[in-house]
């Protein structure tokens, strides 16, 4: 490392290193998240429902109301996309 800063150098390279393994991270959690939506919209709406009903972080009336929207599936898998992974185990 040859700088007159070499303090500030290794400063300057730790963060950049940060910030990629930040971009990264949020690359994965991305696909992650498009893999739970196509995991989701395969099901049909019943078993939907079954899996928000079962989610720890939803409530059931949220379920119920989702159920009752114009757009029942899109509704539910939002719900279900929004809880951030509880959905992985169910």
């Amino acid at each position: 490392m040859e700088s007159d800063r070499p303090k500030a150098a290794l400063v300057e390279l730790l963060l950049e290193i940060h910030r990629t393994n930040i971009l990264h991270a949020d690359e994965e959690q991305e696909e992650d998240r498009e893999g739970r939506r196509r995991e989701l919209e395969a099901l049909r709406v019943m078993e939907l429902y079954q899996r928000a009903v079962a989610c720890p972080s939803i409530e059931a009336d949220e379920a119920d109301e989702a159920m009752e929207g114009d757009q029942p599936k899109a509704l539910l898998l939002e719900l279900l996309l929004d809880r951030d992974g509880d959905t992985d185990r169910l």
